[in-house]
């Protein structure tokens, strides 16, 4: 099992994008896109292992848009990855 991706609350993912290449070198940086059922936009940065995601609400009913009202910018999702799953 290994970490695939940390996810990170913005308030825009534009003006975030400009902020963070400032201080780290990416691999690849994805266009913006929006996931309609999560009422979200989403940016995967490469970085090699793991990726970052940024992610932005687009609604005020969006699961993450009350985190970002408090206009706290932080980590709210770590996705691990594994060969195997085991159900009981």
């Amino acid at each position: 099992m290994r970490l695939y991706h940390v996810g990170i609350v913005v308030p825009k993912i534009h003006d975030s994008l400009g902020e963070i290449t400032e201080y780290i070198k990416f691999e690849i940086i994805g266009l913006p896109t929006t996931v309609g059922s999560q009422k979200v936009n989403i940016c995967f940065l490469k970085i090699g292992e793991p990726f970052l995601e940024l992610m932005e609400p687009i609604e005020g009913s969006s699961p993450i848009s009350e985190f970002a009202k408090k206009k706290v910018e932080g980590f709210i999702t770590f996705v691990l990855r594994s060969k195997t799953f085991i159900s009981k």
